[in-house]
């Protein structure tokens, strides 16, 4: 996977997720393209030159106002999957290696002795047909929402404690 960012993100801020990525996810390759200023990040991120982009917020996105960040961010997902399903080969390499991912995680949990792997966001139902079959046999629908898992959580904290 090809992470484009700026050098101070590089070098402050994703070694330790970098780290955590790869002992989640030994099999993958991170790849990081760091770059000395926003501007060429950008630039980078626009031409297709990476997987992933990590930094400041694009400049055309504004100073905050209008539409937030992070639907910006969903929208951005949510397009990645529209062009994947239309065949675009960027984009189907994206969401291709998204899957491969979530493949495994859901194995690891499985391994782990998780009896019941539920897969959650607005992307899930569109990310189900990429994933391999042994994962898509696995998943159990969705019971509820995160606020739901949060009480699930909590009680069970209780009981032990």
């Amino acid at each position: 996977m090809h992470v484009l960012t700026v050098r101070s993100v590089a070098s402050g801020v994703l070694p330790p997720s970098a780290a955590r990525w790869h002992s989640l996810f030994p099999t993958t390759v991170l790849r990081l393209h760091d770059f000395s200023h926003r501007r060429d990040l950008e630039e980078a991120a626009r031409s297709g030159q990476g997987d992933l982009a990590v930094g400041p917020r694009p400049s055309a996105w504004g100073s905050g106002s209008g539409t937030p960040y992070v639907s910006r961010v969903a929208d951005s997902a949510s397009g990645v999957m529209r062009h994947a399903d239309a065949g675009d080969p960027v984009a189907r390499r994206i969401v291709r290696d998204a899957a491969e991912q979530i493949d495994e995680l859901v194995r690891r949990l499985a391994e782990c002795g998780a009896a019941r792997i539920a897969l959650l966001g607005g992307l899930a139902s569109s990310m189900q047909p990429w994933l391999a079959p042994d994962v898509q046999r696995r998943l159990v629908p969705v019971e509820g929402d995160a606020v739901d898992g949060a009480l699930h959580l909590a009680r069970g904290a209780v009981m032990k404690g």
